[in-house]
This record gives structure tokens, C-alpha cells and sequence, in this order.
């Protein structure tokens, strides 16, 4: 039975659990502070802080064969990023560095804003990272780290996650608060972000080297449309009233899955209308 060690374990861990235990997995959830109903069956629960080296001596003395990095900030400022993403992955391989003959597979949930904006250009993992804020500045400087590091394993760069507990934009739609901009725009359904975690620990089997791998559905949209098929689903009569044609200066990016799909990874939610057909459902 594989040691799975899944630090930050909340919503994307609770999705993957029962999948990693059908495969045979044996996984420690860690975690800040304790969950606020029960966490599952056949998981083991640690508490501690990521940013903390005692916790990761803790979490490191059993030898899990795959830690897995679902990392969040307690704010979004750049301080908050550092401490919780920076500072972790810079414990962790600290740590590893002091124990010999062990080489445990590492996945780091990172962001496609490494990219940066590209005015409506296609990019994929081949793509230069050019972020412009301190949030994509930071999670490229975890990649980097691990990337350098000689450890197996993956980087997963996911694209706005929505679903159940997700719904900011839903909800803006319906209550009209949002106006529809003129930029494309990529997500990626709770769901299949923790489905290519698991698919992703399998396939490292086979497949060790430290890769970059995006994790985004197949239909890049532009937030316009999106605002206006949202509006219309939920049965707002004048769509237009919540959206504007009016364009941002700061571009917008169509981001490629091709590389995840080669693999043989199919999508539950391939587009938009998928993911949020099944959520507007649940309302």
C-alpha cells in the first residue's frame, strides 16, 4: 500500500480521497485545523502548518511515497502567498535534503497565472512564464524550486476552479452584480482538477520525471459569453443587463489541455456549460 502524505487537505482532497483509496492508496489528510464535520473514511487526519518545519518533521517521519501540495493563502496579499506557498516548499525540501535514501514523488497545485496575460493568445507548458502580480510571481518560484530539486512527480498548473462551494460567479450573475468583459477566460471543474491528481499519481509510476502539466478544461471562453449563457440559465430576461462589450487593458489568454488529454485523461466536465448545467441543478 503507497503512503500518500496530502498537505493542505480540504474540498480538492476530500474529492480525490475515495478514488486514491480505490487504488489503493493509504492517505494522511494535513491540515491547519481540524474539519468542521467528518473527513472520510480511511483517511488519517494530521494537524499542523505547512510553514512550520516541526510539522513537516512530523509529516515527513513516516515516509510517504507522494506528498501531495494543495496549498491555500490565509489572504491575498503577497506576504500571505509567501508564507503559504514559498515557505512551504522551501521546508519541505529542506528537510528531504537531510534524509538520506529517501526520494518521495512531489505534486505542487500551482496556477496558470504564472502566465501572465497574453492578449487572447494560445499557451500550453511550452509557453514562457511571464506573470505580472506577486500571486503567479510566487507559485513560479515553487516551480522552480521543484523543478530543481531532482524529486519525481508533477507540477499542476490548474486554471480558476469552480463547483460546489465554487459559485462566486454564478452567484454575481444572479444577484447582477457582475459586468461581462471582452477577454477570454479558463476554468476547470472541482471535480476533474481532483480526478488529474489521481490520474496524475498513477501515471507517475511510469512516468517519474518532475513535468509542468496544465490542468484546464476544453473550452476557453470569453467571459462575456460566459456572463450571458450564466444569466440567461438562470433565467434573467435581459442578459445584457448584467454584461458590457467594454474591454480590459490587461488582455486575456486561451489555455491548452492537449498535453493532460494525451495522456488519456478525459474530462466529466469538458466545457463551461457542463460544470455549471450540473451546479445550477443543485440550487
Amino acid at each position: 500500500m503507497t503512503n500518500v502524505l496530502w498537505v493542505g487537505f480540504g474540498d480538492i482532497g476530500h474529492r480525490a480521497l475515495p478514488q486514491l483509496l480505490e487504488h489503493g492508496y493509504k492517505v494522511t489528510g494535513a491540515r491547519r485545523s481540524q474539519p468542521n464535520g467528518p473527513y472520510g473514511p480511511g483517511l488519517q487526519l494530521a494537524i499542523g502548518n505547512a510553514s512550520s518545519s516541526d510539522s513537516w518533521q512530523q509529516w515527513l517521519a513516516k515516509r510517504p511515497a507522494s506528498i501531495v501540495l494543495t496549498l491555500t493563502p490565509s489572504a491575498f496579499t503577497e506576504e500571505a502567498y509567501q508564507a503559504s506557498y514559498l515557505q512551504p516548499v522551501q521546508n519541505l525540501l529542506l528537510l528531504l535534503a537531510e534524509i538520506p535514501d529517501y526520494q518521495p514523488f512531489i505534486y505542487f497545485v500551482s496556477s496558470t497565472s504564472v502566465y501572465g496575460h497574453a492578449k487572447g493568445a494560445w499557451v500550453n507548458e511550452t509557453t514562457a512564464a511571464k506573470p505580472d502580480g506577486f500571486s503567479g510571481r510566487t507559485m513560479l518560484a515553487c516551480e522552480a524550486l521543484l523543478l530543481q530539486s531532482g524529486y519525481p512527480g508533477a507540477i499542476l498548473r490548474c486554471s480558476g476552479i469552480y463547483g460546489p462551494g465554487r459559485l462566486r460567479l454564478l452567484e454575481s450573475v444572479r444577484s447582477k452584480s457582475v459586468q461581462g468583459r471582452n477577454e477570454w477566460t479558463n476554468r476547470v471543474h472541482a471535480d476533474d482538477v481532483a480526478r488529474a491528481i489521481v490520474f496524475i499519481l498513477e501515471r507517475a509510476k511510469t512516468n517519474p520525471a518532475m513535468e509542468v502539466i496544465v490542468v484546464t478544461d476544453s473550452y476557453p471562453a470569453l467571459h462575456l459569453e460566459v456572463v450571458n449563457w450564466l444569466a440567461a440559465q438562470l433565467g434573467i430576461i435581459s442578459a445584457e443587463a448584467t454584461a458590457t462589450t467594454k474591454a480590459t487593458a490587461r488582455g486575456s489568454k486561451r489555455i491548452s489541455n492537449e498535453k493532460l488529454k494525451s495522456f488519456g485523461f478525459t474530462f466529466t466536465y469538458p466545457s463551461y456549460k457542463d460544470g455549471y448545467s450540473a451546479l445550477i441543478k443543485t440550487l
